[in-house]
């Protein structure tokens, strides 16, 4: 077994078992602004339809896995950081009602269960505002945030994207799925910033 040392102190030691070297993260200084890949979430496919969704959906924990795509770190996986590097790429499918027009949104809140008191970390308005556009309109969302959390504490942070008619209102869209076809793969990752 090998050890780095610099003035006596430890940084890092050759692992035994894996032939890989570990860094003693106690005694090794990263530069601000350094990212550490913390977790990532990758789902494939397409969901069944939410018709005329008015409101952000969904917010029931158990329509996560099969209507979008969300991501959550525990306190633990968190605590080193002050902000948070998310990234997310997904796309939708969204039928024409009068037009083919959604809001998607990234919401993240705090805690288990279901969404409650979240906030937008990132929203675009997706589709086609004309009335002259095709019977369904295919649309990818993706974007980067960097979210401060330096005043969450210790809980637990969930992301997850979002989506409604725009503007709350059904003549925008008809049917919405997420995904907008078998073969899409989507992603969400997450890293921590010294």
């Amino acid at each position: 077994m090998g050890t780095l040392q610099v003035g006596g102190t430890t940084l890092a030691t050759k692992n035994v078992s894996t032939g890989k070297v570990d860094l003693n993260s106690t005694n090794t200084a990263f530069p601000t602004g350094h990212q550490v890949f913390i977790n990532s979430v990758t789902r494939d496919g397409t969901s069944g339809a939410v018709h005329e969704p008015t409101a952000f959906y969904p917010t029931a924990t158990s329509d996560f896995a099969s209507k979008s795509i969300n991501i959550s770190i525990t306190s633990s996986e968190h605590s080193p950081y002050t902000k948070l590097l998310i990234n997310v790429s997904c796309s939708f499918r969204i039928d024409k009602n009068t037009h083919t027009l959604i809001d998607a949104r990234l919401a993240r809140w705090t805690g288990t269960g279901n969404v409650s008191s979240e906030t937008t970390v990132l929203q675009r308005m997706l589709g086609g505002a004309s009335t002259d556009v095709d019977a369904e309109h295919h649309v990818g969302f993706s974007g980067a945030v960097v979210d401060d959390i330096s005043s969450l504490g210790d809980v637990q942070i969930n992301y997850l994207v979002q989506y409604r008619c725009h503007a709350e209102n059904a003549i925008h869209a008809d049917d919405v799925f997420f995904g907008a076809a078998s073969y899409d793969k989507h992603h969400i990752n997450a890293f921590g910033i010294i």
